[in-house]
């Protein structure tokens, strides 16, 4: 029932995508790591208007969504501090 409702292919589809943008980022710098996580949220923004949210139980089996969203939090945290100083030397500029 579930995917005559949704196109889960196409959201898992897009989950990988994301996987695969977000695996490719190995932020040098602090400026990069900025970049880096402008793009990585922009990019995690689509998935509420895509993802139904649907239980467990309803979704295929080793559902990307889940997987997506560990590496979204890890990704965030990780690259959050050196963003934010990029952030910061930016504001102070002017």
């Amino acid at each position: 029932m579930a995917r005559t409702a949704w196109d889960l292919d196409d959201v898992e589809r897009r989950y990988e995508d994301f996987l695969d943008l977000v695996s490719r980022r190995r932020p040098r710098t602090d400026r990069q790591a900025l970049i880096a996580q402008v793009r990585l949220v922009q990019e995690w923004r689509r998935f509420p208007l895509l993802d139904p949210g649907l239980p467990r139980e309803l979704l295929p089996p080793r559902w990307t969504g889940n997987r997506a969203a560990e590496v979204f939090r890890e990704r965030h945290a990780a690259w959050a501090p050196r963003a934010r100083a990029a952030w910061e030397q930016l504001v102070r500029r002017d």
